[in-house]
């Protein structure tokens, strides 16, 4: 995702609204799905992925 941001493909607007929705997807799991360790632990990746999205630097592409 922060290649896509960084490539220009993605605004970082459009970055992060995309990880949000898929961390929402993956939160409020019931606890006694078998997959819930599965869901928790995507859901931190995509936590953290947020957390440095900002860092991405935007270049032009268009030139």
């Amino acid at each position: 995702m922060i290649a896509l941001v960084e490539k220009g493909i993605l605004s970082l607007e459009e970055a992060r609204g995309a990880l949000e929705d898929a961390a929402a997807a993956h939160q409020n799991i019931d606890t006694l799905n078998d997959q819930a360790a599965v869901h928790q632990s995507a859901g931190l990746i995509i936590e953290r992925l947020l957390t440095q999205i900002g860092a991405a630097k935007p270049t032009d592409n268009l030139g």
